[in-house]
């Protein structure tokens, strides 16, 4: 099946098939062969504003949105929990998201390796976790005041 994959950017085209990866069958976007791809609410200012930040970071990172309702069930991604949290297909076709998936696109983007070492550290990660749902949940809230902050409203 091919879909066409809106990136921030451009326009590409994407096989999806089925693969083999420990024992299930995940589909795999096959633009690239270290293609990841992200799933972001595109009316978050604060998620449109981290993925352009992470675009121009990496080139292989494919920006999707969560209103794209037959690639998010080709990956087998609920569109409830997709617009609930991110959500990253690594290069091996794992679905990550929440907290897992921000740590993931920080070892893309060169955190150093203590700060991913303390996110795996259980304490930090039920807190990174909490605050991550929190922030979530109020995106709508937040983006409006992210906005008024950035326009100097």
């Amino acid at each position: 099946m091919v879909y066409e994959v809106r990136r921030l950017s451009q326009v590409v085209k994407a096989e999806v098939c089925k693969t083999s990866i420990g024992g299930s069958n995940p589909p795999v976007a096959l633009m690239r062969h270290d293609a990841v791809v992200m799933f972001i609410d595109t009316d978050c200012a604060i998620c449109v504003s981290g993925a352009a930040y992470l675009e121009r970071q990496l080139s292989e990172l494919d920006i999707r949105s969560t209103q794209e309702y037959e690639v998010l069930s080709a990956f087998g991604i609920d569109l409830h929990q997709a617009q609930k949290s991110i959500h990253v297909i690594d290069k091996h076709g794992r679905v990550l998201k929440d907290i897992d998936a921000v740590k993931y696109l920080g070892k893309l983007v060169g955190w150093p390796n203590w700060l991913l070492n303390v996110i795996e550290f259980k304490p930090v990660k039920l807190v990174g976790k909490l605050v991550y749902y929190l922030i979530s949940r109020n995106r709508s809230r937040l983006s409006e005041l992210y906005e008024a902050v950035v326009n100097g409203r």
